[in-house]
């Protein structure tokens, strides 16, 4: 499904800046496309297992 596809290459972008910048979350949220944090949560724990504050720490 088209949504699902596009789901996962905005996390895989969110996942290179959360790596590669210093920039908040709410901020990669919005740079990736997502116009709602908690969406952006949901999903990025969904295809990733973990929410993006806890990969970001573990970093």
């Amino acid at each position: 499904m088209f949504t699902e596809f596009l789901n996962e290459v905005r996390i895989r972008n969110a996942l290179r800046l959360l790596i590669q910048e210093d920039l908040p979350i709410s901020e990669v949220s919005h740079l990736v496309g997502y116009k709602s944090i908690t969406n952006f949560n949901k999903q990025f724990k969904h295809i990733k297992g973990s929410t993006p504050k806890n990969y970001k720490s573990a970093l």
